[in-house]
């Protein structure tokens, strides 16, 4: 469709008119192309976590019209330190290996969303970009076809301990002036390196 639309109307007769000067007339109409596609993009539960666990952004993208939005492309690669567990989308598909989200129509205030489960496999602060790469109809507000999600990874180590008796079993009692052998075991699971770890047994 182009800007404008020209409709034009005439009228005749064959008896004779006195007044052909309002036989015809014409209006025009303005067409609004427009659809204002916006995205969004979050993070849960927080935009803090540990590493080895896993984060889950949510992708959200709006037509704000006033027409619809066809052909609709999005791009959510994820960066370095991070490996997808899943992706769903609400319409269209997802392509992990390209990052690419085929959205297609969204009608005016329409939208669509994108959910990316994580595992964070690295220390460090990392940024996911999601952005718009087009659409069919003109977008009057670029501003916001892109959003970013910062992540913050920290180090996360299991430190566990275990106590152990020589003498454990109530049926073999320990006879006053015996010696009995505690052995206390600290373990890091990781997946980071444990740091000023300090252990406390005192005897009761």
């Amino acid at each position: 469709l182009s800007d404008t639309v020209i409709s034009g109307a005439r009228v005749s007769s064959s008896t004779a008119d006195p007044n052909e000067s309002n036989n015809t007339s014409s209006t025009t109409a303005t067409v609004d192309r427009d659809a204002d596609v916006e995205i969004l993009k979050q993070i849960s539960p927080d935009t803090t976590s540990l590493l080895g666990e896993n984060a889950t952004f949510f992708v959200t993208v709006t037509n704000h019209g006033p027409a619809p939005a066809t052909g609709i492309v999005v791009k959510d690669l994820l960066p370095a330190g991070l490996t997808l567990v899943s992706a769903h989308v609400s319409q269209g598909s997802y392509v992990p290996q390209t990052g690419l989200w085929i959205v297609g129509t969204l009608e005016d205030e329409a939208f669509a969303t994108l959910t990316l489960v994580s595992t964070m496999t690295v220390v460090d602060s990392i940024t996911n970009l999601a952005q718009v790469l087009g659409h069919n109809e003109p977008d009057p507000v670029l501003s916001n076809n892109s959003s970013s999600a910062v992540l913050n990874v920290a180090e996360n180590a299991d430190v566990g301990v275990d106590v152990f008796v020589d003498r454990p079993s109530p049926t073999v009692p320990v006879v006053v002036g015996e010696n009995v052998t505690f052995t206390v075991t600290v373990a890091n699971r990781g997946p980071s390196p444990a740091t000023g770890v300090v252990v406390a047994d005192l005897l009761s």
